[in-house]
């Protein structure tokens, strides 16, 4: 039973997307993430159709750093790339969890939208 379950799984794993199942695309690509102990820059390319996102990093149970809007001043479908450094206190880091930056974007009425998580560093 297992075996018919993996190969079933596998199959499924293996369907393109060209068959009728949607494909989500991000807002944020080419996402590159330099740096360790609390000091770390991220690199991307925000595809987004405002001139602004925003991001924010936590751990699942406590936050780092707020909400912070970055400013692109690109018009729509324009790629913007950026570069954000971020640096926490080595004091405050977490222990046994998993640092996440969350790229994201919102409609004009604030709902968040096509949110990205981005691992900064996994401490253990």
């Amino acid at each position: 039973m297992k075996k018919v379950l993996f190969i079933i799984t596998i199959f499924f794993m293996l369907i393109p997307t060209t068959m009728g199942y949607a494909k989500e695309e991000s807002d944020f690509k080419n996402i590159v993430v330099d740096g360790e102990g609390g000091n770390y820059k991220v690199r991307g390319d925000a595809h987004i159709g405002k001139d602004y996102f925003y991001y924010s990093v936590e751990d699942g149970h406590t936050q780092y750093i707020e909400e912070t809007k970055i400013q692109t001043g690109k018009a729509f479908g324009e790629a913007y790339p950026f570069v954000i450094t971020i640096s926490i206190p080595k004091k405050k880091l977490p222990k046994n969890s998993t640092l996440i930056m969350n790229l994201y974007s919102k409609t004009d009425k604030g709902v968040i939208t096509q949110a990205h998580p981005v691992v900064l560093e996994v401490f253990e």
